[in-house]
């Protein structure tokens, strides 16, 4: 009768062979975690590369903290270094209008949108150009730029329906054909 389970594990032999399962099972999980390891750092060839800060970088935290001026003196500063990439026009641009707009002025938001997309025509500029347009009460305009950020999406990623049809619907409310 020793040998019927009776109990978690069961009593005498039966229990031990419980036991010696478990370590065995939980040893051999250590070592396979750690001959895993081992690999890895036996096999490791470069540190994996941190992203560059963009350009805008420090004047985003800046505007963040809520020194715009600050920020934008700082994006000033450094649009009237010669040698700029479009690439960098561009963000230090979209950063300032950003920043224009998040303080309420959205006149000068939508210049500093319209040189971010002099250098660069991306969705996101035309989205905002849109966005600020129709705070300005030029909806016309508001509707072109939406039509124009619809022909920039990427195709064939997974929120291209989505932003077109997301764009569709705001030209329609804002009285135009998508």
């Amino acid at each position: 009768m020793s040998d019927v389970v009776t109990g978690h594990f069961g009593r005498g032999k039966q229990a031990w062979r419980w036991a010696a399962a478990i370590i065995v099972v939980v040893v051999l999980g250590l070592a396979t975690g750690l001959g895993a390891r081992w690999y890895q750092m036996k096999h490791h060839h470069a540190p994996v590369p941190v992203p560059k800060k963009s350009i805008a970088s420090a004047a985003q935290d800046r505007a963040l903290n809520g020194d715009y001026q600050g920020a934008q003196d700082q994006i000033a500063a450094q649009l009237a270094q010669s040698g700029l990439s479009a690439d960098d026009k561009y963000i230090l641009y979209y950063q300032q209008g950003a920043n224009y707009q998040n303080n309420g002025d959205n006149k000068s938001a939508l210049e500093s949108y319209k040189q971010a997309a002099a250098a660069k025509k991306t969705q996101n500029v035309y989205e905002s150009l849109g966005a600020v347009a129709h705070l300005l009460g030029d909806d016309t305009s508001a509707i072109a730029y939406y039509k124009q950020a619809i022909q920039l999406i990427p195709p064939n990623t997974p929120l291209s329906g989505n932003y077109k049809s997301n764009y569709e619907q705001i030209i329609t409310q804002l009285g135009g054909q998508p």
